[in-house]
């Protein structure tokens, strides 16, 4: 136990945000430390940590800009725009619909909530008050869009069976 707690004290505290400053890590401990004995000293060493994370960032940023700038001025359109990229973490965009989609093939059943349709009647003339001065639409998914119209929707996509 001893042992861990030697190796524990000594490990080096990893920066979460690259413009976080090495003067703002103890101040967090500090506060966590405040959390429970003594409310206004936390409160207190909060707003101190978020003056201090609110300059840090300001300056991260504003020398992000500058080497942006010098790039600019160099005509590196390449870096700069990956510069660009990496500052507004614009990457590459995450597949969540695709994995899904694929979750749905693989088990072979559509989930409940996208095969609900809604019904929204909109009226065709102010003031109205008759069932028959009403239009109807239906919102729902391409998927119970897809079931409902079935092949005769998709015959270009689906091979025809003879």
């Amino acid at each position: 136990m001893q042992v861990y707690q030697e190796a524990n004290t000594n490990a080096v505290k990893k920066k979460h945000k690259s413009w976080m400053t090495d003067e703002i890590l103890p101040l967090m401990d500090e506060r966590r430390a405040y959390k429970i004995k003594n409310p206004m000293k936390y409160i207190e060493i909060h707003r101190k940590i978020k003056r201090k994370i609110k300059e840090a960032k300001e300056k991260w940023l504003s020398e992000q800009c500058m080497e942006i700038e010098e790039l600019e001025k160099k005509h590196d359109s390449y870096n700069m725009h990956k510069r660009i990229r990496d500052i507004t973490r614009m990457g590459k965009r995450r597949t969540t619909s695709l994995l899904i989609d694929t979750d749905v093939y693989f088990m072979g059943q559509i989930p409940a909530d996208w095969l609900l349709s809604t019904s929204i009647a909109i009226p065709k003339k102010p003031n109205t008050r008759d069932c028959n001065e009403y239009r109807t639409i239906s919102l729902m998914s391409h998927t119970l869009k897809d079931q409902l119209l079935g092949p005769q929707c998709c015959a270009g996509f689906k091979e025809e069976l003879e």
